[in-house]
């Protein structure tokens, strides 16, 4: 049975950019084909936005080759849709984020565990962290 998650935007990063700063899990995840990887729309934006503002300065190749590099992961994309929007309101968590708020409402709707280092992602009903 292949397991299935979503990507963090760090974790998006990292797999891509610095593979070394992922946990055990997260490298066994990912390099297993057993494994359906997921990103969001919401990961783009985020790295976009915080390029734009001088945030992630070391994720600008990631930036300009996103779709190639997402091929050559094997990563899946996951648009982000209304119903996600709309869930983003109903998380039971204080967590300020837009975009994490963003990916958990995904997380949630779609039954994807999140694959993330952020122990502020833990604890909401209905989202799955690994790490």
């Amino acid at each position: 049975m292949a397991h299935k998650v979503l990507l963090d935007t760090h974790t998006l990063i990292w797999a891509a950019l610095a593979p070394e700063e992922l946990s055990t899990v997260a490298q066994t995840l990912l390099l297993s084909r057993e494994t359906l990887v997921y990103y969001s729309a919401v990961n783009a934006w985020e790295i976009g936005i915080k390029i734009r503002v001088g945030k992630l300065p070391e994720a600008l190749p990631l930036f300009e080759n996103f779709f190639a590099t997402m091929g050559e992961l094997g990563f899946l994309e996951l648009p982000f849709t209304a119903k996600h929007g709309l869930e983003v309101a109903r998380l039971e968590s204080e967590h300020r984020d837009p975009f994490d708020r963003a990916l958990m409402a995904q997380s949630r709707l779609e039954r994807l565990p999140l694959l993330s280092a952020d122990p502020m992602l833990e604890g909401v009903p209905g989202v799955q962290r690994v790490w």
